[in-house]
């Protein structure tokens, strides 16, 4: 997975989680520092990680 996606996921502001998994998996909005960065196994892999961490257990929000 490339570094700044990593690093992005450890922000500790997680009430964008909706929004980070558009990014990654739809392409929505303006995320300038990944453009052409994130291929399709990384965008995978990252809504797997924000499925699993975030929204199929949402108290940790």
């Amino acid at each position: 997975m490339n570094p700044s996606a990593t690093s992005f996921l450890t922000m500790s502001d997680t009430t964008s989680v909706e929004y980070i998994f558009q990014v990654t998996t739809q392409g929505k909005g303006s995320m300038p520092a990944w453009k052409n960065l994130l291929n399709d196994a990384d965008r995978r892999s990252i809504a797997e990680y924000i499925k699993r961490a975030f929204i199929s257990n949402p108290q940790k929000k």
